[in-house]
């Protein structure tokens, strides 16, 4: 009796099997991968970068002269905390870092002034404007890394540089602007006022 056959068939549906198990297991992975990365895009950019933007353009729409018959009014709505805070989780915090993009509301809050009173305005919009041109940039960046760097929901991205930016105008501000006010935190320490 030859067994040659046996051997070929179990041998083919082993083979065929483990084939089948890979490519399962491979989908599998693909599939939350894919879930992931919707969740990530939904998460920071939809509910916080994008509502963001919205908000603040139309903040920025505040800020033009306003003609007859046009009456362009402060949005009535409540600044986005919410996506406040998920823009400061994608952005994260250096270690041993006080201050910086945790403060953005306040100065949200303190452009909000600057359109009720004109006080400020010029350097309100000014700072208004650059918040809106690194939102977008800071949203083309991380949907363009999230099909190649997002594999988990607590995947941190490099956006060191965006959070410098965003540090960067919030200083400006506070020299040119809130200084003599005082409404940023006093325990922020400015290594550029120093």
């Amino acid at each position: 009796m030859d067994i040659s056959p046996f051997i070929q068939t179990t041998f083919g549906a082993v083979v065929g099997g483990a084939v089948v198990l890979i490519t399962n297991r491979v989908m599998v992975r693909a599939e939350k991968r894919k879930e992931i990365q919707d969740w990530y895009e939904k998460t920071y950019i939809t509910e916080g970068v994008d509502r963001l933007l919205a908000y603040l353009t139309h903040l920025s729409l505040c800020f033009l002269p306003v003609t007859e018959g046009v009456n362009l009014s402060e949005p009535d709505v409540q600044i986005p905390s919410e996506a406040l805070t998920r823009i400061e989780i994608l952005l994260g915090k250096e270690k041993n870092s006080v201050g910086g993009v945790e403060y953005l509301g306040v100065y949200i809050a303190s452009i909000h002034k600057s359109v009720r009173t004109d006080e400020n305005a010029d350097s309100a919009i000014n700072m208004l404007f650059q918040l809106i041109e690194i939102l977008f940039e800071l949203r083309w960046y991380v949907l363009s890394l999230i099909p190649s760097k997002v594999n988990r929901k607590n995947q941190q991205l490099d956006v060191s540089d965006f959070r410098e930016r965003f540090e960067s105008i919030l200083r400006e501000y506070y020299v040119e602007v809130d200084k003599p006010r005082k409404l940023m935190p006093s325990r922020i320490v400015c290594k550029d006022l120093q």
